[in-house]
């Protein structure tokens, strides 16, 4: 009878995977990657390793992710393609594992692999957190026996801190956890392990920290205003903020009072969860890709509890029951409109890239630039050896990075604004043939302008536009 189980688990798991495997790839086949999926690209392309360690901090990540990217992206092979497949098959392997080892019924692994965050948002969008999802299922999978196995359990531990800060808040408590059970069984671990488990954690602790307590806070985004609100208006039933509230706390007091069985667990979510709190109600704004982290660390929470204490009872089958109706609600974006083409409806970057190939003028000269959606066009500009300058870095940097600038130095996405502003120092970036890119809702009733300098003059007019976007060309004149 054991047997005949086994076989139908493992088949109900091949049908789910599979399924998941197919739907997933036919996305990120009709993916066209967003800014910051691009930038990460560049990031890799354009640094070397030691730069892009001390660069990526500004971006709210640690270096993990553009490591992995940078053989790719060094050889410029096949973008975006080899990218998205990459973090595909990371979000597949954490797919695989919760089936694997995660101690939930069919039922409850199917609504996770089909919720949005697994189907429409980490499998297919080619950032840090597929594999920083991953790496913490792998943590929960061996967090029972991690003892017995210190210096593998270190290794995870040091890998999921440089994914993502939000994998980080997960990584550190794991670890805190971890050194507290050691303490308490350390005449049972053998002494060799001990040592290395202790110098592989040293060694995350450092590069952890040059990366997290060097970075000037001043100049991260402070959160939208409306950042709770967005959260709470969003999160179950789309645009209905009573509705969600209610629910929210509806369902929290069972799950919190189910996992409060455990000390540990209880201390593990209550301490993610504050630092995630922290991040998007107070530092980084409600974006749904940081906000789904709140149900990536429940169903971690949910996992250990199975684990560790499972205890049969009806306030057992309440918590499920919860987590799957959270599960079904969390399918709903999957099908919205709205949320659909804000992550994948983006064809700006191909349609922008033809319209310059197709100009002689603007394929042979260079283009100021400081808006995100250049970031999309930069891994195809590479290939056609276009030239792209951001106004915002240094006259001789050569980078195409999204440059975080101090106490309001740069004008984003309008190099009119820009030129107005500082004209001297832009006046050193027109030593060859140029043209700005700037969005149509920038200076709409604009045809021309001129920006007057100390003994110059910086000519602006309009060139060529696209739907979305203008090309202006940028003459330098003497009085």
């Amino acid at each position: 009878m054991r047997k005949k189980n086994i076989m139908k688990v493992n088949k109900t798991a091949i049908i789910a995977i599979f399924l998941f495997a197919i739907i997933t790839l036919l996305r990120v086949f009709n993916h066209i990657p967003w800014y910051d999926e691009a930038h990460a690209w560049t990031i890799a392309e354009q640094l070397n390793p030691v730069d892009m360690f001390w660069y990526v901090k500004s971006e709210g990540h640690l270096f993990l992710w553009s490591l992995l990217l940078m053989p790719f992206a060094k050889t410029n092979f096949l973008y975006p393609n080899s990218m998205l497949l990459l973090n595909w098959i990371f979000c597949l392997w954490a797919v695989c594992l919760l089936w694997w080892k995660a101690p939930f019924n069919n039922w409850i692994k199917f609504l996770i692999t089909f919720s949005f965050p697994f189907l429409a948002c980490y499998s297919v969008v080619a950032r840090c957190y597929a594999i920083g999802i991953l790496l913490l299922f792998a943590l929960t999978a061996l967090y029972k026996d991690k003892l017995n196995h210190p210096v593998l359990y270190s290794i995870l531990l040091v890998l999921c801190a440089n994914t993502s800060v939000i994998a980080l808040f997960g990584a550190t408590i794991f670890g805190i956890l971890f050194l507290y059970d050691w303490y308490q069984e350390k005449p049972k671990v053998e002494e060799k392990s001990l040592i290395l488990s202790g110098l592989i954690l040293l060694f995350g602790i450092i590069i952890v920290g040059l990366q997290v307590f060097t970075i000037d806070y001043s100049i991260i985004v402070e959160r939208a205003p409306d950042a709770p609100a967005l959260l709470l208006r969003n999160i179950f039933i789309y645009h209905n903020f009573i509705v969600n509230t209610a629910l929210l706390v509806i369902f929290s007091i069972p799950l919190f009072w189910y996992i409060a069985s455990s000390k540990k667990i209880l201390f593990f979510l209550i301490t993610t969860y504050t630092m995630l709190f922290y991040l998007v109600f107070a530092r980084y704004g409600a974006n749904f890709w940081h906000s789904y982290f709140f149900y990536i660390y429940l169903i971690i929470a949910l996992w250990l509890v199975e684990v560790l204490k499972p205890v049969k009872s009806k306030l057992r089958t309440l918590a499920l029951v919860i987590f799957a109706i959270i599960s079904i609600l969390l399918f709903r974006p999957v099908m919205e409109t709205k949320n659909y083409q804000y992550v994948f409806y983006n064809t700006v970057s191909k349609q922008l890239i033809h319209l310059i190939n197709s100009d002689e003028k603007l394929k042979s000269s260079q283009i100021l630039h400081n808006n995100p959606e250049i970031y999309t066009l930069l891994p195809y500009a590479k290939k056609d050896n276009l030239k792209f300058k951001n106004y915002c870095s240094f006259a001789n940097d050569d980078y195409n990075l999204l440059y975080v600038v101090k106490n309001n130095a740069c004008v984003r996405g309008n190099a009119v604004g820009q030129a107005m502003k500082y004209p001297e120092i832009f006046k050193n970036y027109l030593n060859q043939p140029t043209y700005a890119f700037i969005n149509k809702t920038k200076n709409p009733k604009m045809s021309s302008t001129l920006v007057l300098g100390s003994d110059f003059v910086i000519y602006f007019s309009k060139y060529k536009c696209s739907d979305e976007y203008c090309f202006w060309r940028v003459d330098l004149l003497q009085k």
